[in-house]
């Protein structure tokens, strides 16, 4: 697969060859490792190196290792698309040329009615292409989805240049520097083998960040830190907070999460499929969809598979993401999509599925197709994406999801969809065995009878209501207690039990029982 940079060094040559102007957009989630990569190859390719922005423009000085500015930088402090162009049509040498945020901006200070960028975008555009040139690459770097932003009579003309996110053993190299300089820095004794196994580890770590920003979340975690464990602790730390602030992911704590009670047909189809999950490929396991009252495990089971293949989960927070403003909606989607594939292989927690659909029938007019354009996306990516990574989706009601309910249970996006009811007998008194102290264990079969349409989820939160009562009033945990807490909650229970009922009938024809 040819690389990034042999596929811009290609371009230089045949603009070199044919004396004219290629174009490529570099799209990228990390302007700086994007910078340098142009950066080195210019110097490698000896070619003339000049950078424009709306706010700065000049010529690379490699000998000094920087950026010249030149007369634009600073007056006017807006530099017009147009006056970039002027400057790029007199150039006379062979050069390569990075313009920053020209599609975007191109044309914010005109006046012309309607779409005034790509108007001015277009025109620019069509006139650069068409000039004479010694040979120069005009390389358009823009964050990712800038390509819609491209006027249609020079879009076949431009070269796409999408970087993608990096991989571990891209990280594990940028982290071997890091570690290496600290040491020495810090006059560590540290050999080349604990070098690379703390790169390793770093790099692991860091994994669902740009280039750019794991070298910065190493720096700062390392700056006053000998202590290794304690710097890989920290960037942990931050890149969790990072992704859960930008990207609506929480990255879970499954290390001692155990599978729920009562779950054995699912889990028996999970070992038999284990050999497919988290592997690349068109043949991989994609996931699971379990369909089923609150309270039944099902959030549970999503980190216990993440516990038993050993591998991180992650919560994804779609419907956090649909309150962005408009556009940022559909970036931030396909952000989080870049990050996954970058954190391959995980597992992917998604709670309560259906909220990502159930605005769908009526928002799609008054939010401009975001929904529609999302809902699409989405889809798009569970049912083609070949990244080794396993989805546990959870759904409550299928009816929220309007239309698109029935779609979504349908071979291609999930594996297999299973219906997690309440548990049976065998399964509570199980659950109250588990639970209860000791001394209270011979009841188990008695209170599992009087507990039927209880939750997993209901069964502990009234053990855990007569514990705090039994220590109000100074006595210990007794089975008077229990029962009645279990009488106390009898009523909500047949109630909730019976708003689920229309969902069974549904699920007997399209879910398996977990």
């Amino acid at each position: 697969m040819e690389t990034i940079k042999n596929k811009i060094a290609r371009l230089v040559k045949s603009a070199q060859t044919y004396n004219n102007i290629r174009v490529a957009l570099m799209t990228t989630r990390d302007r700086s490792y994007s910078i340098n990569l142009i950066r080195e190859l210019a110097g490698e390719m000896k070619q003339a190196l000049h950078y424009y922005s709306p706010t700065y423009s000049g010529q690379y000085d490699f000998e000094r290792n920087a950026f010249k500015p030149n007369a634009m930088t600073g007056s006017p402090r807006f530099i017009e698309p147009g006056s970039i162009v002027n400057q790029i049509e007199k150039l006379k040498e062979q050069s390569v040329v990075i313009v920053e945020d020209f599609i975007r901006n191109a044309g914010e200070n005109n006046n012309t009615p309607p779409n005034p960028g790509e108007m001015v975008a277009r025109n620019l555009l069509v006139r650069l292409m068409a000039v004479k040139s010694p040979g120069i690459t005009l390389i358009l770097v823009e964050s990712p989805g800038a390509e819609v932003h491209l006027p249609c009579t020079v879009a076949s003309e431009i070269i796409r240049i999408p970087i993608p996110m990096p991989k571990y053993n891209e990280l594990e190299e940028c982290m071997r520097s890091e570690v290496a300089a600290i040491a020495y820095k810090n006059v560590k004794k540290i050999n080349a083998e604990q070098i690379k196994t703390w790169a390793s580890k770093f790099a692991r770590e860091l994994c669902g960040l740009t280039l750019t920003a794991g070298r910065n979340e190493a720096r700062d975690a390392l700056i006053d830190n000998v202590d290794l464990e304690a710097a890989l602790k920290l960037m942990g730390q931050r890149k969790k907070d990072l992704l859960s602030r930008e990207l609506a992911m929480t990255i879970l704590e499954s290390a001692r999460e155990e599978v729920p009670i009562g779950l054995n047909n699912l889990f028996n189809y999970l070992k038999i499929h284990q050999h497919r999950i988290c592997v690349p490929g068109k043949d991989r396991a994609k996931g699971i969809l379990l369909i089923g009252p609150p309270g039944t495990g099902k959030s549970m089971l999503a980190k216990a598979i993440g516990n038993w293949l050993n591998f991180p989960v992650i919560e994804f927070r779609i419907s956090s993401l649909m309150n962005s403003y408009l556009g940022e909606t559909e970036r931030r989607f396909e952000s989080a999509f870049a990050v996954f594939e970058a954190m391959a292989p995980v597992v992917i927690f998604i709670d309560e599925f259906e909220k990502v659909f159930s605005s769908n029938s009526s928002g799609g007019e008054r939010d401009g197709g975001t929904m529609m354009r999302v809902m699409g996306r989405l889809l798009s990516w569970l049912n083609d994406s070949n990244s080794p990574n396993f989805i546990v989706a959870t759904a409550n009601n299928i009816e929220r999801m309007g239309e698109i309910g029935s779609t979504i249970t349908r071979k291609g996006r999930f594996d297999k969809s299973f219906f997690v009811d309440v548990p049976d007998l065998e399964a509570r008194e199980k659950i109250f065995e588990k639970l209860l102290p000791e001394g209270l264990k011979k009841h188990k079969n008695e209170l599992a009878k009087l507990t039927e349409k209880f939750t997993g989820a209901d069964i502990e939160a009234l053990i855990r209501e007569a514990k705090a009562y039994s220590q109000a009033v100074k006595q210990d945990l007794e089975i008077n207690y229990l029962i009645q807490e279990i009488r106390k909650n009898v009523s909500r229970v047949n109630l909730i039990h019976g708003q689920f009922e229309e969902l069974r009938h549904w699920a007997v024809l399209h879910c398996e029982p977990a």
